[in-house]
């Protein structure tokens, strides 16, 4: 069969490639085929890659094509460092670990994966907020009117006040840059 990378890296040895058919496999590095067709195949993150079946729906497999977690959910994230990943199940966004269990006794109206300081950009009821991998809430949801993307590699995110005024804090939630 022929395969087309769609761009997608070798991650952790093996590399989603969609087929002519349109069908997604998983190819190790030697190019071999590993596993079952799926409708989508998300870059391998953590040993672990989200794949979506047939009828739609998201779950995971390891690094051997097992299939790990169960395509029960409307939305896969990448699972972090961490071991986490964000779900989406019917309405609700939550975190799962890698034997597919809840994680926290949260839910939310979005989030995101949690990036390499373990923490990640969660929206509420009350608005957006950061989670850190133990389920607590570095910046409150609410406090700020917007977050900017939270990838800590410089150590701070962008927050706006209901002023419209950008000012920065820091993965405990600490202002290191008042808004102005």
């Amino acid at each position: 069969k022929r395969f087309y990378s769609d761009n997608y890296l070798f991650r952790d040895g093996r590399m989603p490639v969609k087929q002519e058919d349109g069908k997604w496999q998983v190819i190790d590095d030697n190019g071999a085929v590993k596993g079952t067709d799926y409708t989508d195949i998300r870059p391998f993150s953590n040993r672990c890659a989200a794949v979506k079946d047939d009828n739609g729906k998201w779950g995971y497999i390891d690094v051997k094509s097992n299939l790990i977690i169960e395509c029960i959910y409307d939305y896969a994230g990448d699972f972090s460092q961490s071991g986490l990943a964000a779900v989406k199940l019917d309405n609700d966004y939550f975190y799962i670990n890698k034997k597919g269990e809840k994680q926290f006794d949260k839910s939310f109206i979005d989030a995101q994966n949690f990036d390499t300081s373990s923490i990640a950009k969660v929206t509420t009821d009350k608005g957006v907020g950061i989670l850190n991998i133990h389920g607590e809430y570095v910046l409150q949801p609410g406090v700020y009117d917007e977050l900017g993307n939270v990838a800590m590699e410089n150590g701070y995110v962008a927050v706006k006040n209901d002023e419209g005024k950008w000012g920065y804090v820091d993965s405990l939630g600490n202002v290191v840059v008042e808004c102005k």
